[in-house]
Order: structure tokens, then sequence, then C-alpha cells
């Protein structure tokens, strides 16, 4: 079994998004996923209701409410129900959490806007990556579609020279926001759509950087 932490220390950044985009690629492999939400705004719970209210929740995807305190528990819990893939969906400002979160983890993925600002921030998630060991993947998120933002923050990353970056992003589209409000990931909401397009590409990395 896989472990992957999506960690920012900066409100906004997009991590259920991106979290829901993996959980889509995990289950399109015929893969099981549980996500571990450890924000308090509790994205990824509501998500899980809104995919109940749809019907399709069974246990392939697994979303819990989770705390730092438990995590071990709760990893060695989905292990041992033969879970493929674990991502934990970490909170911003919560620093302790998030490097529990990190220490667990075999990808540690941070994901960024594509504004200057933003850029700025996450040094200290990957410098918190860095104490513990991992050397994190970033994520362009949000995108504006057909912009040259991603080519921006791809220049700027690569002079930190601590991280990676997926040669992948996620655009923001509406199928991505429909998607949640229909209790799906948006593989399964627009299969032939750019959303899904994105979402197959950037998992696709992801899971061969976890050798999954």
């Amino acid at each position: 079994m896989k472990v992957i932490a999506v960690v920012s220390q900066k409100g906004g950044a997009g991590k259920t998004t991106l979290t829901l985009a993996l959980a889509g690629h995990a289950l399109s492999l015929g893969q099981r996923v549980v996500i571990l939400d450890l924000d308090p705004q509790a994205s990824a719970c509501s998500f899980s209701n809104f995919r109940e209210r749809a019907g399709l929740d069974d246990d392939r995807m697994i979303i819990e409410s989770a705390a730092a305190a438990v995590l071990d528990k709760k990893i060695n819990a989905a292990a041992k129900v033969g879970v493929d893939v674990v991502i934990i969906d970490t909170a911003p400002h919560d620093a302790p959490s998030a490097m529990s979160a990190t220490e667990r983890a075999n990808v540690v993925l941070v994901p960024c806007r594509a504004g200057a600002f933003d850029i700025v921030s996450i040094s200290q998630t990957i410098k918190m990556a860095t104490l513990a060991g991992k050397r994190p993947v970033v994520v362009i998120n949000a995108t504006r579609p057909n912009s040259r933002q991603p080519h921006e923050v791809f220049s700027a990353v690569a002079t930190m020279k601590v991280a990676d970056i997926s040669p992948h992003h996620l655009s923001h589209r509406q199928d991505f926001i429909d998607a949640v409000t229909a209790g799906q990931v948006v593989q399964e909401y627009a299969p032939g759509s750019k959303a899904a397009a994105e979402a197959t590409a950037l998992g696709i990395d992801i899971f061969k950087r976890l050798g999954a």
C-alpha cells in the first residue's frame, strides 16, 4: 500500500481538488483508495456526503475525518483491508499535522496556484518536507486554461532545487466544480473532458513516482 500526502501551509491551494483527481485515477485503475481528511473544514468529507446522496457510496473510495494522533491507526487499518492507496488531505496553517502526514507518506505533493504569493508561500512547505527527509513534488493547480501560468511557475520552482515539479497540472475548469456537486470524481463525471484528461495525466505521473 502507498501513502500520498497533499500538503500546503497556505489555504486555497486546491488540496482537495488534487486529492480527488488522484483518487479518481486510482479508481480508474481498479484500485481501492482511502482519503483521510485532516482539514477542519472537512471538504473531502463533504464530498463523501455528496457521493452518498448520489447513490455512489461504496468501498472503492472511503473518506474519513482524521487527526494527526490517529494517522498510524488509520493507515494500518487501511492496509489490513487491502486498500491500495491512502491520500492524506491536510489542513493549512497546521504544521504539526502536516508534518505527521509528510513523515508517513511515500510521496509528498505540494499544490501551488500560479501567483507570486503562492510561489513564495510553498517554500515553507518544501522546507518542512525536507526536514522530514522527503523531496516533495510541486503540482501547479487551478491555472487559467491555455495560459502561460504553468510555465512561469515551472521556472520559479526549478530555481529552488529542493523539490521536483510535475510536468502536468490542473486548470481551473467547471467540470472539476460540477463533479463535486454530483458526488463524482471528474473521471466519472466527464470522462471525455479536458479536466479528466488533466487529472489522468497527473495521476499517471504521480503513480509512477509511487511505483504503483
